[in-house]
């Protein structure tokens, strides 16, 4: 290859390639679907390839569209990335989560055991096999209970049981010879949030709460909690991010607040969905994908500590069918403190139903000097919105 590689790119969104760009690095894209025309003028070349499963076609095309080229650094840009790039540091001999931590923080059996060992409080689990039984589940976790893929994100795939039959009818819905891909779990009752961090060897750089005001739907950053709550949930934070020995990058972390305090559910080290990249950058002014890419450079950026707002968005999705008619969306355009509503729906287009909590078509965001006065904003915006859908044939 011809042009030196500054940074390999292991899955695509946006904002990463945009910081890139601003920085002037030469990206190399490993992706499976080819890059859009936008995309492609921003990147000197890409590699398709599976980013899920054995790593290693993975390496061995990038270390040969690489041609010997030492990139200063690997950045994954999502959770399907996140073993192919500490693969692929490895194979490189350059720093960065290591094969072994990014294993830590993908398998969550793997992830909970070593959050539990360094005392950070946890749900229940059990790690299913073929012959797991309903009543096996029920005497590990108890009911009500969740399923979920052991290397799952965005609740895609999760199945919630009640009662013991309801286990028993979601454990017969999973494949025996797939199980061994599937954990059980405590279903928890709390306030579902989640908390972002930076990372710099070993040193957390920032923190930002963030507040599930819809779960699944709905976030407010920075969340409004009272100073003994977010200390609890920074220190949480802390010793589950020390537990896995995530050294470098950006952590999404996701917990309950419970009568008892907080409980850990789960760490990713990647970017979060769920437009929170978005969110940090309109509450702390400043570019977050900026802070990733410097941060997998080997760098320790300054990172404003304080927001000087507070941001919100709503994703749009309205569930499985056909678009019968969409109206408001002018109407909440002009409510007060939106900045921005995207929607990509037009009348007659179907919908399948939504996979994960990062799927959407579209999107509320709005600005206001604190929690409240956003929460009161998006409420009344995403009440405009009318979008009625009909069932397909």
């Amino acid at each position: 290859m011809s042009t030196p590689i500054d940074l390999v790119l292991v899955g695509y969104r946006p904002g990463a390639l945009h910081a890139a760009a601003r920085l002037g690095l030469n990206v190399l894209l490993v992706e499976e679907k080819k890059p859009s025309r936008g995309a492609g003028r921003r990147i000197v070349d890409w590699v398709r390839v599976a980013l899920e499963g054995a790593q290693e076609e993975l390496i061995e095309r990038t270390l040969a569209r690489l041609s010997g080229n030492v990139p200063r650094g690997v950045v994954s840009a999502g959770e399907r990335g996140v073993l192919g790039a500490a693969a692929l540091r490895a194979a490189l001999g350059i720093q960065g989560i290591d094969p072994e931590t990014a294993f830590r923080a993908r398998d969550k059996p793997t992830m909970k055991a070593a959050a539990r060992a360094a005392g950070v409080p946890c749900a229940d689990w059990l790690e299913l096999g073929a012959d797991t039984t309903a009543d096996d589940l029920v005497a590990a976790v108890g009911v009500p209970l969740v399923l979920k893929h052991r290397a799952g994100a965005g609740t895609r795939g999760l199945l919630v049981a009640k009662t013991a039959e309801e286990a028993g009818a979601c454990l017969a819905s999973i494949d025996p010879e797939e199980r061994g891909g599937w954990m059980a779990e405590r279903f928890l009752r709390g306030v579902e949030m989640s908390i972002e961090s930076f990372v710099a060897n070993g040193r957390i750089l920032f923190t930002n709460p963030t507040e599930y005001y819809r779960v699944g739907f709905a976030n407010i950053a920075p969340a409004a909690l009272a100073p003994n709550a977010l200390a609890a949930v920074e220190d949480l934070n802390a010793r589950a991010v020390a537990a896995l020995g995530i050294t470098r990058g950006m952590t999404h972390l996701e917990l309950y607040q419970t009568p008892d305090g907080p409980i850990f559910g789960e760490v990713a080290v990647r970017p979060p969905g769920g437009r929170i990249m978005r969110l940090l950058r309109r509450a702390y002014h400043f570019d977050p994908w900026d802070v990733v890419v410097r941060l997998e450079l080997g760098e320790a950026p300054d990172i404003p500590p304080d927001s000087r707002r507070a941001a919100g968005v709503w994703m749009l999705h309205p569930g499985a069918g056909r678009v019968r008619s969409i109206r408001g969306l002018g109407t909440a355009r002009r409510v007060l403190g939106v900045r921005k509503l995207v929607c990509r729906l037009r009348t007659g287009r179907t919908l399948r139903p939504r996979a994960s909590t990062g799927s959407d078509v579209g999107w509320i965001e709005v600005w206001g000097k604190n929690r409240d006065q956003v929460a009161k904003r998006l409420q009344r915006a995403y009440d405009h919105v009318d979008i009625r859908m009909e069932p397909t044939d």
